[in-house]
This record gives structure tokens, sequence and C-alpha cells, in this order.
């Protein structure tokens, strides 16, 4: 990760392009504002894998913009008028979003602190699949922190799009049965032909906006 200074400059640009005050974000991210301020202005700001989306969402960007590895430009700049309507979606209609199968950014903690990786993923009725390789980061999730998924799209023409976050814990698939049964799903666009281990993400928690833009 860079300076993590970029991160907090990186949030208050976003936050001052959309019109926002830092009580105006913490209302979106149900965070303190005293928090907010802190991950704003602080060097040492290290906010952990689940509040750094919580924020990137808000913001209605990806936490690839906010870690440095993405576009200088955020998504959403170009083409926008009046500050968009965003619209919280329920359960249902995330997941209709997600399905059947997509691109997101799975975001966790690790020793350089908070990560995002693209993964390609499978939607089932209440999970999502993914590969991964042997030895990697995503490997060593099984069960031992609370991680994100989040998946998006936005039209720059219009300036309208969705964000889906999960969040949860990740189980590695190691049951013969089950491993038959997904095994279909190992050979995947971000994965490759060596990704032949098999995650779960569990959700605790989906939540999602819509973007509408406003006429100018």
């Amino acid at each position: 990760m860079p300076d993590p200074g970029n991160l907090g400059r990186r949030v208050a640009q976003r936050r001052q392009e959309l019109g926002l005050s830092v009580e105006d974000l913490a209302a979106r991210t149900g965070m303190a504002a005293r928090y907010l301020q802190h991950v704003e202005t602080s060097p040492t700001a290290a906010p952990d894998a689940r509040a750094l989306m919580k924020i990137a969402a808000a913001l209605e960007t990806s936490t690839a913009y906010l870690l440095g590895a993405a576009p200088h430009r955020a998504p959403g700049q170009a083409g926008l008028g009046e500050l968009p309507t965003v619209t919280a979606l329920g359960r249902a209609a995330c997941w209709a979003l997600l399905s059947p199968e997509g691109i997101g950014r799975l975001v966790f903690d690790s020793e350089r602190g908070p990560t995002a990786l693209p993964v390609s993923y499978h939607a089932r009725p209440h999970d999502l699949v993914f590969a991964t390789h042997p030895g990697t980061h995503l490997d060593q999730l099984d069960g031992q922190e609370a991680v994100g998924l989040e998946a998006d799209h936005l039209d720059d023409a219009i300036g309208e799009g969705w964000s889906v976050l999960v969040s949860g814990r990740v189980r590695r698939v190691t049951e013969p049965d089950e491993l038959a049964e997904l095994e279909r799903f190992t050979d995947t666009k971000w994965s490759g032909p060596d990704a032949t281990h098999l995650l779960v993400l569990e959700p605790t928690e989906v939540t999602g906006r819509r973007i509408v833009a406003n006429a100018s």
C-alpha cells in the first residue's frame, strides 16, 4: 500500500467532490465523524477492510481507487451534473445484481494493511464461490477474519450505477462431495487453470446502493 497519508487525501478529495461534509459521510457510513476525520488527516490511519468498504460505498467509488490501485479519475466523474440520488438496496435486490456470476474485489487485512484483489465469483442462493491458488493470501483466509467482497457497475456516460458489499467469513471447501459439486467453478477468468482451491464466502451482511443521475 502507498504512504497511508494518500488514503486520507483520496477520501477527503472524493468527499469534497460529492459536496459532502464529514458529518454527511458519517451518516452514510454509520461511522463516527471523529473517526472519519482521523482517517482523512492522520498518516497512520489504517481502517480495516470492512470500514474501508463502507467508506468506498458511501463515496460512490471503489476501494481500489482509495488505495491508489485505480486510475486517478474516480468512477463517476465523467458526465455528472447535479449530485445523484443514492438509494439503499435490500438483500434480495443486491443478490439479483450479483447473480449468477461476476468479478468483484475481495478486501481483507494482510501484513500490508487493507488489501483488495480481483476475484471471479459464482453466486449461489446463499453464498459466493471463488477459486484461488494454493499458498496465496486468499488461500489463508479460511475462517480467520471478516472480509468483504465489493462488486459494482457504473455507466460513466449517464452517471448511474450500483454497488454491492457482501461482508462475512471465508471457508475452504474440503468435503469431497461439495468439492465435486463445485469443481466446475475452478476455471475462471481471474483465477486461471491452477486455481485448484475452492473458497466460499458465507455472508453475515449484504448491503448495496443504486446511483441514479438527476437531470441537470
